[in-house]
Order: C-alpha cells, then structure tokens, then sequence
C-alpha cells in the first residue's frame, strides 16, 4: 500500500469515518484475487443535539403574567422571566412576603432603590433559584435588576 493511501486510510480510521472503497490499486506484481462481496451496513441518521444553555431542571411554574398584583396572602410570587419582573408591580400587606424566582438563565437581583436599598438586596438569583422577602413596614419599595438596570419593579405594602 503507498504511503499516501495508509495515510488516508489511517485518518479515515482516526476521525471515524467510514468510506467503501473500489479496488484499489496494489503495488505488488501477484494477480488479483475475486473480488470480495459488497456489503452494506445500515447507519443510523445523524442526531443533531441542540443546546440552549438551560440546564435539565424542571420546568417552573409562571407567577401571574397580568397586570399589578394585590394580595392578602403571606407570599405572592413574582417571576423573573423574559429579563423583566412579571408582574412589575405587587401589593402585599404588612407581615406578608414576596418571592423572585429566576426563570431566565442570566443571574438577576431584586435590589432596592433610593430609601428601599436597605429594606431588599436579594444577592444574585440565578435559574431556578427563589428569593423570599419578608415586608413588615408599609411604604413603597421600588427595586430593580444590578446587572440588567433596565429591569425595575415595586413593592408597595399596606397596613
């Protein structure tokens, strides 16, 4: 066998691939033998596997994707999906909580604004991951995203 056909016999090999191949020309003076039966092996199609970046975790449940929220409840949920807090703006009453729950696979945060900074840092939020707020004191407390500034939202608690 020449040196270039072991060559590419040989980087056929190493990639996995597999080619049928005609009678190839030898470099010895002793006649061709029968040819060998052709065979065929059936392969199986191609899968193309696709990756979005999401890990395998279960699917999270939407919180409301309407308008504001108001609730008497002690938790209402809100939903951090799409790079924006669904719904922007809650009202919960005094004692009550408000969990962000990450459905996007960016980091978020639900960090306080202007008198609120103290009253709610969450720290990063990443997928799947729920953030609970305890709101004890009436007022209005308007927060937003750190690394996505664009993102805003409120809470507003009543007595």
């Amino acid at each position: 066998m020449s040196h270039t056909l072991r060559t590419v016999a040989t980087c056929a090999v190493a990639f996995g691939l597999m080619a049928v191949v005609g009678n190839a020309s030898r470099e010895t003076d002793a006649s061709p033998g029968p040819a060998a039966p052709a065979t065929t092996q059936e392969q199986p199609a191609p899968v193309l596997l696709q990756h979005d970046g999401a890990p395998d975790v279960p699917t999270l449940p939407d919180a409301p994707l309407t308008g504001d929220t108001t609730t008497v409840s002690n938790v209402i949920p809100v939903a951090i999906k799409g790079f924006i807090y669904i719904p922007e703006t809650v009202t919960v009453s005094a004692g009550s909580s408000v969990a962000w729950t990450n459905q996007d696979n960016a980091p978020h945060t639900s960090t306080g604004i202007g008198d609120a900074v103290s009253a709610l840092d969450s720290g990063a939020i990443v997928f799947g991951q729920t953030f609970t707020q305890e709101f004890d004191t009436p007022g209005t407390y308007p927060y937003y995203c750190v690394y996505h500034p664009n993102m805003l939202g409120t809470v507003v608690v009543t007595p």
